[in-house]
């Protein structure tokens, strides 16, 4: 038969041919069209020479059915060339027998179209041998589903870090966990962020302290902080200083065990808006040294996390640390911590900083502390922050800093507060007598209010004077 006769027949006329018939047609096989050679048997097609079976055109692969595909015998499966392996489809391609899938070159093997690799099923990737990883492009790797690579196994391990990096972000999490651990470090250099943020916390628990510690700094910044929160003790020394490239975001997801595990060196270079992400349950697992190591990055905690630190700790702080702490951290300062201040503590305090505690917080001052306070700073005390002296802390205040109170001060003092001056209230001048309520100049003691300086009665006002009691009167000396 003539070529072209041949070419005209149809896949009836073709499946009436017999296997010696087909032999006999010898190159003319190849003329045989993409429509007609699905007629062609399963049996007279595994029959097939080698020599015919590699001139089949692309055409006529296009045209075998996965049954055909399927019947084709390992000892076929050799001579089928790139160029026809590339012709066929997805469904073709889910044809392939295990065993010939395994016995595919790794040139073949690689010229199975990036649309048509979805074609393989987990059962034929799971066939695949260690030596044929390599045959895979990086653009097949791209289009491998996750179970697809799931089913890869301990074959992944073969992957170099440019295959790696092909995984698509939505079919990294099918790498076994069981495997992910035996990658070689050096190859995880391929991982892309977004490779490495779409990890399961499964896989990221399972990377060994090498491999970790082997992440550049622009990986460890695309860990999560879910991903972050499964990192194990020995992971995160692995990181060492690397820690600082975790993100703010990331760092919340540290646990309070993970934190106090962190070595004094890596607390030192968290960065300023990772301090400023821990919580204040975080920041309660820092210990002093870690505190000593923010340095000046103590700054950075927010006001809601500062009252997280212990009394201990607190107590423990530098002067220059404590000095820095903004308004927003003082105001977060809880009454036992503003009470944990030590006297050598309290100098460093400014008066911006005791400006911002409010009634309570000021309460929460040793009666030490107090007696402490240099009069600037004392006289910044808010007048609705005053009121928060107890009595007992307004008696601890020396005559000398009587002159600091700010007029505003002395007049939101309540009378027990005023009379809790006592001797002191000598010292007080003309104006700040004058600046004493009308409610609270009762609280002047008649033991004391002989006392006052002449001169300075001249600041009180008509409705102070007709506020004063009869006792304190009648204790005015006939000078005064």
């Amino acid at each position: 038969l003539s070529t072209g006769v041949v070419g005209a027949l149809n896949s009836t006329q073709v499946a009436a041919l017999t296997g010696g018939d087909l032999t006999a047609l010898s190159t003319n096989i190849a003329a045989i069209s993409s429509k007609a050679i699905s007629g062609i048997s399963t049996t007279n097609l595994a029959a097939l020479g080698t020599a015919q079976l590699s001139i089949l055109t692309t055409g006529q692969m296009t045209g075998l059915t996965s049954a055909q595909v399927n019947a084709l015998t390992t000892g076929q499966i050799g001579s089928v060339t790139s160029t026809q392996i590339g012709a066929l489809s997805a469904t073709q391609v889910a044809g392939l027998s295990n065993a010939n899938v395994a016995l595919l070159g790794n040139s073949v093997l690689g010229a199975i179209k990036t649309s048509s690799i979805s074609g393989l099923t987990t059962s034929q990737v799971g066939a695949l041998v260690s030596g044929q990883i390599a045959g895979l492009t990086n653009g097949q790797i791209g289009a491998l589903s996750s179970s697809q690579v799931a089913a890869l196994g301990a074959n992944v391990v073969q992957m170099s870090s440019s295959q790696l990096g092909a995984i698509s972000a939505k079919s990294i999490a099918g790498i076994p966990t069981a495997n992910i651990g035996s990658l070689v470090t050096a190859n995880l250099a391929g991982l892309t962020t977004t490779q490495i943020a779409a990890m399961t916390t499964g896989q990221v628990a399972a990377l060994g302290t090498g491999q970790i510690a082997g992440l550049t700094s622009t990986q460890l910044g695309a860990l999560n902080s879910s991903q972050v929160g499964v990192l194990s003790a020995g992971q995160l020394t692995a990181i060492s200083t690397g820690i600082a490239s975790l993100t703010s975001s990331a760092v919340v997801g540290l646990t309070s065990t993970q934190i106090g595990g962190l070595g004094t060196a890596q607390v030192a270079v968290v960065t300023t808006g990772a301090v400023g992400a821990l919580s204040s349950t975080q920041v309660a697992a820092l210990t002093g040294g870690d505190l000593t190591a923010l340095s000046t990055n103590i700054a950075a905690i927010s006001s809601k996390a500062i009252s997280g630190i212990s009394t201990t700790n607190l107590a423990a702080l530098g002067t220059a640390q404590l000095s820095i702490l903004t308004t927003g951290q003082m105001t977060g300062l809880t009454s036992a911590q503003v009470n944990a201040l030590t006297t050598g503590q309290i100098g460093s305090v400014t008066s911006t900083q005791i400006g911002a505690l409010s009634a309570t917080q000021v309460a929460g001052l040793s009666n030490a502390n107090v007696a402490l306070l240099g009069n600037s700073v004392l006289g910044a005390i808010k007048t609705s922050s005053i009121s928060g002296l107890t009595t007992s802390q307004v008696g601890a205040l020396v005559s000398g800093q009587i002159a600091g109170l700010t007029n505003g001060q002395i007049g939101a003092l309540s009378s027990s507060q005023v009379a809790a001056l006592g001797a002191n209230v000598v010292q007080m001048s003309s104006s700040q007598l004058g600046a004493i309520s009308a409610k609270s100049i009762a609280g002047i003691p008649t033991a004391n209010i002989g006392s006052l300086v002449t001169a300075n009665l001249a600041g009180l006002t008509t409705t102070q004077i007709a506020a004063m009691t009869t006792g304190q009167v009648a204790a005015l000396g006939t000078g005064q």
